[in-house]
């Protein structure tokens, strides 16, 4: 695959990803919640822009440019490191919504991210150094994207997870 192709592939995966953030965000009736998507989705508009902008670049003059690609979340071992210090600092976490609408959205957002990580795994593993340094940040981000959706899942389904830390143990009460 060119590098002009893949280039292609990844504003289709991001433009899937944002139109179902998007979507799910005019579907939601929590606030909290229609607020995270709205970030993720304007987060995912910022990879569109980016990646029209490379790809117009690349088609002129065989490059993507050098501008750094935006983001909105930190990176990814950023986010990790943070949940680690909440869950030691074990705060108190929100009720469980139990919204079984919101929660098939959150899946269907989850296995996209899931998606397009892989296509940027793909990208940085099987292509050139400079590919694969385009498509790196890329992996990242996505990464990031999958925990927040996980988190707000979690929080969501109510059972005793919050970015994958246990809130209570049922058998130890």
């Amino acid at each position: 695959m060119t590098l002009g192709e893949a280039l292609e592939k990844a504003l289709a995966y991001e433009k899937k990803v944002r139109d179902h953030y998007l979507q799910a965000a005019d579907q939601v009736s929590d606030e909290k919640g229609r607020k995270a998507l709205k970030v993720l989705a304007r987060e995912e508009q910022g990879h569109v822009d980016y990646l029209k902008n490379c790809l117009e670049q690349w088609s002129r003059t065989g490059r993507t440019g050098g501008k750094k690609l935006p983001r909105v979340f930190p990176p990814y071992a950023d986010l990790e490191s943070s949940l680690k210090r909440i869950s030691e600092l074990k705060l108190e976490k929100g009720s469980a919504r139990h919204d079984s609408e919101e929660l098939e959205l959150l899946k269907t957002a989850l296995q996209l991210e899931r998606e397009t990580a892989d296509f940027y795994q793909k990208m940085a593993a099987g292509m050139d150094r400079e590919a694969a340094e385009f498509f790196a940040p890329f992996l990242d981000i996505e990464r990031g994207h999958q925990l927040i959706v996980q988190a707000e899942m979690d929080q969501l389904s109510g059972l005793g997870y919050w970015f994958d830390i246990r809130e209570f143990d049922l058998e130890k009460a």
